[in-house]
């Protein structure tokens, strides 16, 4: 299930985004399941289709909430792929995404890190939500809002 869908009609890609959204709620997903879900939610993400990837982004949501440990151990290439879905464009889709990121974060930190850059422009949003679920996840991530990181197990 890895790799871009090429499902022709769009009513076919925002069905298969629910159906894999309702997957990922799923506690009897075994952990090794984990990583072709969310690759798949991943190639979900349409950009010329607000439904698909509303759907796509909360499944994305649901996985990291409910498999945080098998979501932590999946890599930064996974998270990075979020980033351009990571904007006032879009803000439903945001918010899953910042809520999935936000769950990893708390578990391990390191997949999502080199999301700052992305997460840290958020915070120039008129969107007050999205400004604090960005502000949440970089105080998770360890940094600060001027633009530098700071390391804190070095610091203590």
């Amino acid at each position: 299930m890895t790799g871009r869908w090429s499902l022709p009609h769009p009513t076919v890609r925002r069905r298969a985004a629910d159906a894999l959204a309702d997957c990922a709620l799923d506690d009897g997903v075994p952990a090794d399941a984990v990583a072709s879900l969310l690759d798949s939610l991943v190639s979900l993400l349409d950009p010329d289709d607000d439904e698909t990837r509303q759907a796509a982004a909360r499944g994305i949501r649901a996985v990291c909430q409910s498999h945080p440990v098998a979501a932590s151990r999946l890599g930064t290439d996974r998270f990075v792929a979020l980033a351009p879905y990571l904007s006032s464009a879009d803000t439903t889709t945001t918010a899953h995404l910042l809520a999935a990121c936000q769950r990893v974060a708390a578990r391990d930190s390191t997949p999502i890190i080199p999301l700052t850059p992305t997460v840290r422009q958020l915070l120039a949003e008129a969107n007050p939500s999205v400004q604090s679920q960005a502000l949440d996840l970089l105080s998770l991530l360890g940094a600060s809002i001027s633009g530098h990181e700071s390391n804190l197990s070095s610091s203590q």
